[in-house]
Order: C-alpha cells, then sequence, then structure tokens
C-alpha cells in the first residue's frame, strides 16, 4: 500500500512573522502575534491506494483565525483525536492554593482539584448517581453487609517513573489519610470505615484487599467516590524515598493529567498522560488559574485566555453577548450555609473542652459569643438564650433576597445545608425558613442582648457563586437588627486547619458542591469527631450512629429527618441556598457534560473528555 500527501497553503499576511504563526499552527499551539488581522486555510489531500484499484479521498480543511483581544491571539483548529494531544485547556478558578496531595496535611478543598487532574478516586459516581470503577475494577460485599472485597486494576502506573498501583499504596494512603495528626477532611470518615475497632483492612494479594467495617457503614461505597476523599492515592515508595515534604509538593498520581508545576502563584500546570489506561486527552496540557476577580475571570475568557472558569450569574449577560459562547449546567451544583463556629456542645471536663474545643472555650472565657451555650442541656436556661440569639441570626436573614440579586434567580433559599437533591424527603415544616428581622430584634432582647453584640463574618473562597457576596449582605442585614459586624476574607488554605483544629469562632459562610443525599457530610460536618461545620452535639452524634447501619433510603431518611429537626428547631447551622453551576465554554472548546461526575462539582473536571471544537 502506497500513500501519498499533498498540501496547498494560502496564506493572506505580511510579514515573516506570520510564517511562524503557520508553522505553529500546524502543530496544534497557540501563539501571540502583534499586527494584523490573520485568514490561514490549508487543505489536506490524502489519496490512499488499496487493491482491486479502490481510491479512498479525504479532505480536510484547517482555518487559522483571529481571536480579539489586546494582543493579536492565533488558534489553530487542532489536529483530529486519533492524533496526539494538542493545544492547551485553560480553566478558571477562584481559589486553589498551594499544590499538595499529601494525605495527612493537605486540606480537602485542594485536593477537590487535584483529585480531577493528577489523582484518583477508588470508584466514580455518575451525573445519574451510579457507583462506576476507576482505579478499583470490582468490588463486593458479604451477606453481613460488612465485609467488603476490591480489586485494583492491574498494570496503572504511577506518573514519574513511581511504579504499578499496588494494594500497598493504597493501605498506605488511607493509613496517612487517618492518621492522629491529619487534617484531612475526610479523615474521621476514614477511621470510621477503614479502621473499625475488631475489623480494618487486610491485604489479600498485589491488588485486592479485604475490608471489614465490622457494623454496616452505608456510605461505603459513596465514599469511595468522593474526589476529596482518597481520591489522593500515593505512592508509598516515593514517600518513603524522597521524604513527605517533597512527595506532597510533587507528588505521583495516576490520573491523565501529570502535574507539571506551579506557576506564577498558585497557577498549576498539567502534561497530558499518553496511552492513559483510562483516557488519553485530546489537550497536550490543562492550566488551572488561580484568581478571585470575577471581573478578571470575566475579561480573560472574553479575550480568549480562559476556556472555561467557575462563573457567578451576575456575569452571565456579558457572556451572553459573545459570539458562539455555550454552556454546561449541573442542577443544584453548589450550595452555601451559614455555620456559627464555636457552637460545639460535649459532655467534657473543662480542661478537655479547652483543649479539644479550643475556640468555644475562648469566647465563651471572653464572653464575646452569646450563640454559644455553656451548658449543653436543651432544657437548660443557658441554652435556650444561646438557642434564641442562633435563631435571631438566622431570620434576619432575607435568602429570598440573595437568591433574586446576587444570584439573578438562577438559585434556591434553603434552610438545612446538603438537602437540595432531597427536599422531597425532609419533612415538610423543615423546608423554609422565615424572614423577620422584627422578631430577630424581640428575640435577642428576650436573651439579654437588646444592644446587639459584636461578630466576625468570615467568607471562606470555595468557588460557590456569590459565597463572598452573600457573606457581606448578610452583615449588612445583621446590622440592621442592632449586631456589630466585622467581614473578613481568609484564603481557604489558611482558614482550613482552623476549622479543623477547632480554633476558629464566628460567623462563616461555607460552600460545597451540591450531593446526592445529605448524609455523607453531616459526619464531616457535623459530627463530634468530624471536621466540622462549625456545631456538634452528643444527640446529633447519637442520631448519626442510629443511622449508620441503616441499610435502605426509607430508615436513612426516617433517623436522618429526627436529626433535621434537632438542628433546625436548635439553629446548630443555617442554610442559606442552592445554586445551579455554568461553565462557560470558549469557541475552541466541546462540551464535555456527558462525562462529568457526580461528586462535587465545583471542581468541574473529566477534562480528559474535553475536545476541541470543530468548525
Amino acid at each position: 500500500m502506497r500513500i501519498s500527501t499533498s498540501m496547498r497553503w494560502l496564506v493572506v499576511v505580511a510579514g515573516a512573522a506570520m510564517l511562524l504563526a503557520v508553522a505553529a499552527a500546524c502543530a496544534g499551539e497557540t501563539v501571540e502575534v502583534p499586527g494584523e488581522t490573520v485568514v490561514v486555510e490549508k487543505e489536506v489531500i490524502k489519496t490512499v491506494e488499496v487493491p482491486g484499484e479502490t481510491v479512498v479521498v479525504e479532505k480536510e480543511v484547517v482555518k487559522i483565525v483571529e481571536v480579539p483581544g489586546p494582543e493579536r491571539v492565533v488558534v489553530a483548529t487542532p489536529a483530529p483525536s486519533m492524533m496526539a494531544p494538542t493545544g492547551t485547556l485553560n480553566i478558571g478558578f477562584k481559589e486553589l492554593g498551594p499544590y499538595s496531595v499529601s494525605p495527612r496535611y493537605t486540606s480537602g478543598t485542594i485536593t477537590l482539584y487535584t483529585g480531577t487532574a493528577s489523582h484518583e478516586s477508588l470508584l466514580r459516581m455518575t451525573l445519574d448517581r451510579e457507583i462506576a470503577p476507576k482505579l478499583a475494577e470490582e468490588w463486593s460485599v458479604d451477606s453481613t453487609g460488612t465485609v467488603w472485597n476490591f480489586k485494583l486494576n492491574e498494570g496503572v502506573q504511577f506518573h514519574d517513573g513511581w511504579g504499578e498501583v499496588t494494594t500497598d499504596d493504597f493501605i498506605f494512603s488511607v493509613n496517612e489519610l487517618a492518621a492522629e495528626d491529619s487534617i484531612g477532611s475526610f479523615a474521621a470518615i476514614s477511621r470510621r470505615i477503614y479502621f473499625a475497632e475488631g475489623g480494618g483492612i487486610t491485604k489479600i494479594d498485589d491488588y485486592r484487599f479485604e475490608v471489614d467495617t465490622v457494623a454496616p457503614q452505608f456510605d461505603m461505597l459513596s465514599f469511595g467516590t468522593a474526589v476529596n476523599a482518597i481520591n489522593y492515592i500515593v505512592s508509598e515508595k516515593q514517600f518513603e524515598q524522597e521524604g513527605e515534604d517533597v512527595a506532597k509538593s510533587s507528588p505521583a498520581g495516576t490520573g491523565p493529567w501529570e502535574f507539571a508545576g506551579q506557576e506564577s502563584g498558585q497557577n498549576w500546570s498539567f502534561d497530558a498522560v499518553l496511552d492513559h489506561y483510562r483516557k488519553t486527552p485530546e489537550f497536550a496540557k490543562l492550566v488551572m488559574w488561580s484568581i478571585q476577580e470575577e471581573a478578571t475571570l470575566v475579561s480573560n475568557f472574553q479575550v480568549g485566555r480562559l476556556d472555561s472558569f467557575q462563573m457567578s450569574f451576575d456575569s452571565k449577560p456579558t457572556l451572553d453577548e459573545m459570539v458562539d459562547t455555550r454552556y454546561m449546567a449541573v442542577a443544584n451544583g453548589a450550595s452555601e450555609h451559614l455555620g456559627l463556629w464555636g457552637n460545639w456542645y460535649v459532655g467534657m471536663g473543662e480542661a478537655d473542652f479547652a483543649e479539644r474545643r479550643p475556640g468555644a472555650a475562648k469566647c465563651l472565657a471572653e464572653g464575646s459569643c452569646p450563640w454559644v451555650s455553656s451548658d449543653p442541656d436543651p432544657n437548660s436556661a443557658e441554652w435556650e438564650r444561646a438557642r434564641k440569639v442562633r435563631e435571631a441570626l438566622s431570620i434576619a436573614i432575607d435568602r429570598e433576597l440573595i437568591v433574586e440579586t446576587l444570584l439573578g434567580g438562577e438559585g434556591t433559599a434553603r434552610s438545612l445545608w446538603l438537602w437540595e437533591n432531597q427536599v422531597q424527603r425532609l419533612d415538610p415544616d423543615l423546608r423554609t425558613i422565615e424572614f423577620n428581622p422584627e422578631r430577630a430584634k424581640q428575640l435577642l432582647e428576650e436573651a439579654g442582648h437588646a444592644d446587639g453584640f459584636s461578630i466576625t463574618v468570615t467568607t471562606s473562597i470555595r468557588g460557590v457563586s456569590a459565597e463572598s457576596e452573600a457573606c457581606e449582605a448578610i452583615s449588612e442585614m445583621w446590622e440592621e437588627i442592632g449586631i456589630d459586624t466585622e467581614v473578613q476574607r481568609i484564603p481557604y488554605a489558611a482558614l482550613g486547619p482552623q476549622l479543623v483544629a477547632r480554633e476558629f469562632y464566628g460567623a462563616n459562610c461555607h460552600g460545597t458542591g451540591g450531593r446526592v443525599a445529605p448524609w455523607g457530610l453531616y459526619f464531616i460536618f457535623h459530627s463530634g469527631a468530624g471536621f466540622s461545620g462549625g456545631s456538634d452535639h452528643p444527640i446529633m452524634d447519637a442520631l448519626l450512629d442510629e443511622m449508620l447501619p441503616q441499610i435502605d433510603d426509607e430508615g436513612r431518611y426516617r433517623v436522618f429527618n429526627k436529626l433535621a429537626r434537632f438542628m433546625y428547631e436548635n439553629v446548630m447551622e443555617t442554610g442559606l441556598y442552592t445554586v445551579d453551576i455554568l461553565w462557560p465554554l470558549s469557541p475552541r472548546v466541546e462540551s464535555w457534560e456527558e462525562h462529568l461526575e457526580g461528586g462535587d462539582l465545583r471542581a468541574f473536571g473529566a477534562y480528559e473528555w474535553a475536545k476541541h471544537r470543530s468548525r
């Protein structure tokens, strides 16, 4: 068989610089060219002779066009997908933090993003909420619902030559996550599932392991899909040979993208992994940009420097005016709540309380947090005074106004956090919270705070639409009922460790990705052993324990509504809103919505499925 190829080039251009642009376009790259408009057409004709004198002719026309911006940007239509990856996929986020994947010393927010690129979870959840393979290709459970068997994919390689992924690497990773000094958000759940007393993990061979949970754990599989839970399966060999400090900042992963470096502050760069066992990316590079200001994200998208970004809804009218902007949409993709931190109640001695709940102990000693009760008994007078303060703070928030103005009506006011996709299962009288500032003033007076008090309102930058603006609006609403507020923003890389250590106190606007069911994160945010979302209580812990062995939805929601009622009536936290996520797509990129995973969608992810758009 003989293959011959002929090419015709038509170039409308002046100057030698344009020839460089054409050469780069042939390689599928993006180059910046100052000067005049560039129009390049390349016609490729392939003639293939096969037996029987049959001739197959394929014609492909590639155009290079100008993208307006402060500099002339020439974009080459990429090669077909069967060829090597080409071009760069640029995604913008509000905050990434320093790149790290140490299971023990990396916060959940950072691993949320690493888990969509360089590292992988044990399993994955589809948008249809079905559990599917990832690093594990098979799993089963015995008739008791307590002994699980998993088999890893064989032959999966760590990046940078660190060898094949084995059971030893998985066991090493979860041991690191569950360590006593771990700051990982999912450390407590890892201990409960993988290290139950009388059970634990047993290695069967290099690819198989058994987990005995002792009692049924309803979230066993869903926990395995969390991209910021045990996504960061790391190389035991690398950590042992290079040490924790080196390995956590330049780690070997297994994902379709290999970490290439941290550029210009907190921007992360990745290279496509060729012949990846799941899917080789179509783009040669992935760059995640850390840009806090919405206006800067929008302007970079407008001039073609970003292919997508975490978008606030008030930017949509601007993007709608652009030619050929498309969106990927995820219903109830993000959820925001208000935590009253320091609001922890545990039956322990004063010394233990000061050590294990330093934030609450400090503000109680100072008398600076009237929303915290020194008595954990819900029937005590002290509890009721603090509860009235919490209720006043909650009903002074006009959630509908926040949705209408800050989200452009593209969200829903919520009474409780994380129920967004199962609100029909929540008892009807728990689904809304009244807006009543006059009643809020009355409650403050009854609690002995007619003249108000001071509180710091802190925004966690978590990539949820309008999170900062909503927190500032809440501050203004509280000012209207006589509360003296101070607003602050703290990078989540700095705030997260304070929350884990329970050193922080005050009000905190905190968001996360929309969840298919509410219970999983409650073991993290609202249990005595968890990471904490601002509150826990012995009654809540008992209800969470009651729910653990429930293996059917009816049983789970029966118990969980009891927990929801306790939290709602005692204002242990307060929901704010949920919002759909819209990811704008530049004219260079096709939608890959059907490949998105049903974990935490603030991270976008599945970038290996992103395709160059056909003109």
